[in-house]
């Protein structure tokens, strides 16, 4: 009994040590997988009703137009956002207004629209509000404009002469063209002291012209203001408000080209040297921390779109005359909504070479392929009337007078809606013809560890029907390093495929962000993910067991083969 109970447990043991040395192991197939995704996108949610500007009824000031800027953010501030980027002669703050949706972080494409650098143009702040308003109010309403507010940066500078605004608004300073840096000009130890008055009581300042004749058609002389004598000096007029003309003060072809001219108190004095005034500063600083392709300067004075010209001629002709043409049809023939006959609009090239302007220094030293100069209004007819009146015609001179400026460059207060209603259409062709990128992704390689090299090929498409890239389209990591060789300028309303081998980094945990695009068109983002999938379950067998039991099998056979 007992040896049968050894014998048993002998056996017990014998076959668990064969299970052992057999037994099946199980196990299921985890594969790493890489998936490359566009990076998720996200629409603000509209909660305002439709914005009116708190003031429409009149032209601000810079009061009031800080109040429009803070109520716009304070509705919308997801979309709204306003800084300080500096301060004029007199110390007030000059602000840039970025519409854009917060919730999208990457860098997008951007453009601009910068208003007032002259006094008297103040119809320049009020379009500018006004495009503003008509981004806001048709955010989740209009499909194509809410999409220019997801994929832009869209800056807006509502004045960079907040100095001159105030005194043509505050104190109907109408004549004033340029900054208000005092300044002597007829060197007797004062600062503008003797400045144009209404002389004659008729609630008008005159413009008086004198012309020589020299047996053709008479010839300008020179011109000056209606005005008393201030400081006593037998002189009228002579120590003006006013010093530089900033759109005449930007550094390209400085006092080396057209429009400007060499007098203290001429409207288009350049000052002494480039970037003299706070001002052009101010803005000078904010243009070199952005690239804009695309951008308008607005002015009053004319019906005109202009785009720059060099001493070589039409900068961009090809561009530039496919440009105007589409101008002449969206912009109307003429203008006639305040009530008396207007000019027409026209469409023609900035004088050539013209010095020290915004254009000339956005295009040639910013890159900025078409920054036009958009003149809004410009008044040819007038009520009182605005056509010089010759006052003095004999045989040797001529002299005309030309009444008060007021509605020449800007419309009476009741007309400002109208006119906007007139040259909106020029806004969405703006944000239409900004750079901006369309991308898809596809991976070509799929690979289960960092440090691989990835193909893949991206399809980009320029949205922009005009303007190309301007640059190369390039791909980087999030820190801004080129993960791929090559780049590709994207014409307009063109598409290219860049099959483009990445590598990986050696590490990542989670996710790794690269990005496609440039400064002027933004930037795709778009993510490696390591996605852990299965492949099914796998039975396995030791095969030190099963050389264990096909060796003890065989040592059995042949012990039988001996006994037999």
């Amino acid at each position: 009994m007992v040896m049968s109970v050894k014998f048993v447990v002998k056996k017990f043991i014998f076959f668990m040590f064969l299970f052992l040395l057999i037994a099946p192991s199980f196990s299921i197939n985890v594969n790493a997988i890489l998936v490359l995704e566009e990076a998720t996108l996200e629409d603000v949610d509209r909660t305002w009703a439709n914005i009116s500007l708190l003031f429409d009824d009149q032209y601000h000031n810079t009061a009031t137009l800080l109040e429009e800027l803070h109520n716009f953010n304070v509705i919308a501030p997801q979309l709204v956002d306003y800084e300080i980027i500096g301060t004029s002669y007199l110390g007030k703050n000059i602000y840039s207004l970025r519409i854009t949706n917060e919730l999208r972080t990457q860098q997008k494409a951007k453009t601009l629209v910068v208003a007032h650098h002259h006094g008297r143009e103040q119809i320049s702040v009020e379009v500018a509000l006004r495009f503003i308003l008509y981004l806001l109010n048709n955010y989740g309403v209009d499909s194509e404009i809410t999409d220019f507010v997801n994929t832009q940066e869209i800056y807006v500078l509502p004045t960079i002469n907040p100095d001159a605004l105030d005194l043509v608004v505050n104190e109907q300073k109408y004549w004033l063209r340029k900054n208000v840096r005092p300044f002597d000009d007829d060197g007797d130890g004062l600062f503008d002291e003797d400045s144009i008055e209404d002389s004659n009581g008729d609630g008008l300042i005159s413009m008086f012209y004198v012309y020589e004749k020299n047996g053709g058609d008479p010839e300008l002389q020179y011109y000056y203001w209606e005005g008393i004598d201030n400081d006593a000096d037998g002189s009228v007029n002579e120590d003006m408000v006013g010093f530089v003309d900033l759109n005449r003060n930007y550094d390209m072809f400085f006092r080396d080209g057209n429009g400007w001219v060499d007098d203290t108190q001429a409207t288009r004095f350049p000052g002494f040297i480039a970037f003299s005034e706070p001002e052009t500063q101010v803005y000078r600083d904010f243009a070199l921390d952005h690239r804009f392709a695309m951008a308008y300067s607005l002015h009053s004075g004319g019906n005109a779109t202009l785009l720059p010209g060099s001493s070589l001629g039409w900068n961009e002709p090809a561009l530039y005359d496919s440009m105007l043409l589409d101008y002449v049809d969206l912009l109307p023939d003429s203008y006639n909504y305040f009530g008396y006959g207007g000019g027409g609009h026209t469409i023609e090239e900035e004088p050539v070479y013209a010095a020290g302007v915004w254009a000339q220094w956005m295009y040639f030293e910013r890159g900025c392929v078409a920054p036009m100069s958009y003149e809004l209004y410009g008044n040819a007819t007038g009520l009182d009337p605005i056509f010089e009146v010759p006052i003095i015609d004999n045989s040797t001179h001529l002299i005309t007078e030309w009444k008060e400026l007021k509605l020449y460059y800007d419309p009476a207060k009741e007309f400002i809606e109208n006119l906007w209603l007139d040259v909106f259409p020029a806004f969405p062709y703006l944000l239409q013809n900004t750079p901006r990128l369309s991308v898809d992704a596809t991976l070509h390689s799929i690979v289960d560890r960092p440090g691989s090299l990835t193909n893949v090929s991206f399809s980009c498409t320029n949205l922009s029907p005009k303007l190309n890239t301007s640059t190369e389209v390039e791909i980087f990591n999030m820190t801004g390093v080129k993960v791929f060789e090559d780049g590709y300028v994207i014409d307009a309303d063109s598409s290219i495929v860049i099959d483009a081998t990445i590598p990986l980094p050696f590490t990542f945990d989670e996710s790794y962000e690269i990005k496609i695009g440039n400064e002027f068109t933004g930037y795709y983002h778009f993510t490696y993910r390591i996605e852990l999938g299965t492949s099914g379950t796998s039975i396995s067998f030791s095969m030190i067991g099963v050389m264990v039991i096909l060796s003890g099998l065989l040592h059995i056979i042949i012990k039988r083969r001996k006994r037999n």
